[in-house]
């Protein structure tokens, strides 16, 4: 291997590394969303719809406006946020069940 392949090894290894702490702050940032949903439905207790198109579709909005300013595609970026919007109602409504099953067992 020549010195030029050894320096981009290097480099690769540390952007590799880069890469997995980004991945960690995501997983870590992605776990707190999901813990504020679960108080959202606490809040929503049934009287409030779990999914509110207007309002997700505002969020996916301001996602678009964010991806483009940062230079993301912004079909891509709103379609993880999709995927998230998705677990976040999901988890809502396990709460909610979680929540009903326990009164119902008192």
């Amino acid at each position: 291997m020549n010195k030029e392949n050894s320096n981009k090894g290097l480099d690769l290894q540390k952007l590799g590394t880069h890469l997995e702490k980004i991945d960690q702050h995501i997983i870590t940032l992605l776990a707190e969303r999901m813990e504020l949903s679960k108080q959202v439905a606490e809040y929503k207790s049934a009287q409030i719809p779990i999914l509110r198109t207007q309002i997700e579709n505002e969020r996916l909005k301001k996602i678009e406006e964010l991806a483009k300013k940062n230079n993301l595609n912004p079909s891509f970026a709103q379609a993880i946020f999709y995927i998230i919007i998705a677990e976040s109602c999901r988890v809502q409504i396990n709460q909610l069940q979680s929540s009903s099953n326990k009164i119902d067992s008192s």
